[in-house]
């Protein structure tokens, strides 16, 4: 079995006020929940994997246990000095309602991956919060 490898050295704010960290049984690097409307974001790494995958193939296995998706937007960005992919989708998880806000950066030969979830619609405030996070992240190297 293939042991996945995390990046390290890579820095961000999270969310400050409204958000409690939190420990759920995922692969995820990091987890916070929105007090305010019960929203899930996560932020996760992957390294030496997937080299050759698009960032829109990233994007679609992140977005996948998503049932009924329907994609309000898409755009790609520069972001810590790459190419990014960013997508807002409505979608159901269990038969709920959720709207998704999901980022993919690919570089120095690792993935991330920026996940914010919540009831439909996102509630403005934590949408700003996900993107006060991105725009402090920067990443150094990874881990061997």
């Amino acid at each position: 079995m293939r042991a996945d490898k995390k990046a390290e050295q890579y820095k961000f704010q999270g969310p400050k006020s409204n958000w409690s960290k939190a420990d759920f049984e995922v692969d995820a690097d990091h987890i916070f929940v929105s007090d305010r409307s019960g929203a899930v974001y996560s932020v996760n790494s992957l390294c030496d994997r997937y080299e050759t995958a698009s960032l829109k193939s990233l994007m679609k296995s992140v977005l996948a246990p998503l049932t009924d998706r329907r994609k309000v937007s898409e755009r790609t960005f520069k972001f810590d000095g790459r190419e990014a992919l960013q997508s807002r989708l409505k979608a159901k998880v269990d038969g709920a309602d959720v709207e998704v806000l999901a980022t993919i950066l690919r570089k120095d030969d690792c993935i991330f991956d920026f996940n914010l979830q919540g009831a439909d619609p996102l509630h403005a405030n934590d949408v700003k919060d996900y993107e006060a996070t991105l725009n402090s992240f920067h990443y150094g190297k990874y881990q061997k």
